[in-house]
């Protein structure tokens, strides 16, 4: 057994390693707060995956129609593309053709299965999407950037 009575003074530290102490973690958090990026909150539900070119988007604002239609059916297409490219090409590449269910995409958006084809018919006539048809099962779609064609 030790004989000697516990005293707090032999354990307290000096000014100088407080000091020390202090200053190491006064530079950790200044290198924390500007040579880190801080993450952004977390987005739940779904999400608009960019980035959209705004050259498609000034083309989608020239389309002539009184609705919301070409409006939403477009940003629902970069949405489908972006989570087709993550999903099929791990964000590399191109994601090409993306299958389209006119009726579950009209479902989500609360709109008619009618009013949604319109709206594809006024993005196919302003060139923004390529159609091709697959008989008994959903479309595929194609996204084209102005002034580009595709076969």
């Amino acid at each position: 057994m030790i004989d000697e009575p516990f005293r707090a003074e032999d354990y307290r530290w000096a000014q100088e390693q407080v000091d020390a102490v202090l200053d190491h973690q006064a530079k950790r958090s200044k290198q924390h707060s500007t040579g880190r990026r801080r993450r952004l909150p977390r987005v739940i539900g779904p999400y608009l995956q960019g980035p959209v070119p705004l050259a498609w988007l000034h083309a989608l604002a020239r389309c002539q129609s009184k609705s919301r239609g070409p409006l939403v059916l477009g940003l629902t297409l970069w949405r489908l593309y972006g989570m087709r490219l993550c999903r099929h090409t791990g964000g590399q590449g191109d994601a090409a053709e993306i299958p389209f269910n006119a009726s579950r995409v009209a479902r989500d958006w609360d709109m008619s299965r009618r009013a949604l084809l319109r709206s594809l018919a006024v993005l196919i006539q302003a060139r923004l999407v390529q159609r091709i048809g697959r008989p008994g099962r959903p479309s595929l779609l194609r996204l084209v950037m102005p002034g580009q064609t595709r076969p």
